[in-house]
């Protein structure tokens, strides 16, 4: 999640009513606890403008876990991946809604005359376009928000081969600080025109 541009509202606490006591986490087994603590640290660190920058990353490609509370205990995610069937789509579907309770706080946090969503811009990707084959080409990513007035929202893009580092550039030229070069030179060839 980027976010810099400028904050029309004043600096705000943390809401209140938490005990600022840590949650229980069951020994950092209970994933959705710790999924819904992580998705509030995050927004509570945007909201009271600790930061303008954060990142969540739910789990690695070659992780293991196996979602229990989902009823899905026969494969990790890492081998789903590999064979996506029904269970794959459960498993996404669920880290998916994860990012969609971020995404829901700051649009319902307003913000000037919109919300914190408008102001902001949420990345989402994986390193991985189908893992039964091992592509890495074409990558899916959302971008949610108004990146503070520079972007339309509601609509699909397809970058017609682009590599993903291009978009690397419009996302810096979008926060204020234009890029030359993201990774490797030979994938870049420029910003991608998201019109």
């Amino acid at each position: 999640m980027l976010r810099a541009w400028p904050s029309p509202r004043p600096q705000v606490s943390p809401e209140t009513g938490a005990t600022g006591g840590a949650p229980s986490l069951g020994a950092g087994t209970d994933v959705p606890a710790v999924s819904a603590a992580m998705n509030e640290l995050l927004y509570q660190s945007i909201n009271c403008d600790a930061t303008r920058v954060a990142s969540l990353q739910m789990l690695h490609s070659g992780a293991e876990m196996y979602f229990s509370w989902l009823g899905l205990n026969s494969l990790g995610h890492h081998p789903m991946q590999h064979a996506p069937g029904p269970d794959f789509v459960v498993a996404q579907n669920w880290l998916l809604a994860q990012l969609a309770v971020v995404i829901k706080r700051l649009k319902d946090t307003p913000e000037g005359s919109g919300s914190m969503l408008d102001n902001s811009l949420v990345f989402l990707s994986s390193e991985m376009g189908d893992g039964s084959l091992h592509t890495n080409h074409p990558v899916p990513v959302l971008l949610a928000g108004k990146a503070g007035g520079q972007l339309r929202t509601g609509r699909t893009f397809n970058a017609n081969g682009n590599n993903r580092a291009n978009l690397a550039l419009n996302i810096g030229n979008l926060m204020g600080a234009p890029l030359l070069n993201w990774g490797d030179p030979k994938w870049v060839t420029g910003p991608l025109d998201l019109g």
